[in-house]
């Protein structure tokens, strides 16, 4: 798509979750290794499988018990190995829930590596009626977050389009960002 010789991503997103990839090519590949491990962000959607009793504040009260460092084992469909890990959730916070419809909206701040779809099992589990995630979205990875600048892969291929056709640098200065940013 660029044309260049090095790439290097902030961590792998899994299927069918969306959000902040950082992607650094050339030089910047360099910084890779310290923002895959920065922290990252989340926010996510967990549907749990019957109502709670004690509504939001208990799911509020759940939720912020999750945080610390917790054992993780990665789901039966993972690229490393299935050993017992320790990921620690800085932050927890519930967002909305909906009694009827039992879906908790939650932020999450946490370490990198961490498996947020384990996470909403482990949630459902403390309730005593079992969970599993709808939705996650990552806010931020690292230093940068959905406000700083991010594109889509679409406005790059946009981008070079541009720059191939009508030797227009505009956009592509743009959606690339220099290192020294």
């Amino acid at each position: 798509m660029l044309r260049v010789e090095k790439t290097g991503h902030s961590g792998t997103l899994d299927p069918k979750v969306t959000g902040n990839l950082i992607v650094c090519i050339e030089r910047a590949t360099r910084l890779v290794k310290a923002q895959q491990s920065a922290g990252k962000e989340y926010v996510g959607i967990c549907r749990l499988h019957s109502k709670v009793e004690g509504g939001k504040p208990r799911v509020a009260k759940a939720l912020e018990m999750l945080t610390g460092a917790l054992f993780q084992r990665p789901p039966l469909i993972s690229a490393v190995k299935r050993q017992l890990r320790v990921r620690t959730i800085y932050q927890a916070k519930l967002v909305e829930y909906d009694e009827d419809r039992h879906l908790a909206i939650f932020w999450i701040s946490c370490e990198a590596g961490t498996y947020v779809r384990t996470l909403c099992v482990h949630l459902g589990l403390l309730l005593g009626v079992g969970g599993h995630m709808q939705e996650l979205r990552r806010v931020r990875s690292g230093v940068m977050a959905e406000p700083d600048n991010m594109v889509t892969m679409h406005d790059v291929l946009d981008a070079m389009w541009l720059y191939d056709n009508f030797k227009d640098e505009a956009y592509l200065r743009r959606v690339i960002m220099p290192l020294e940013v």
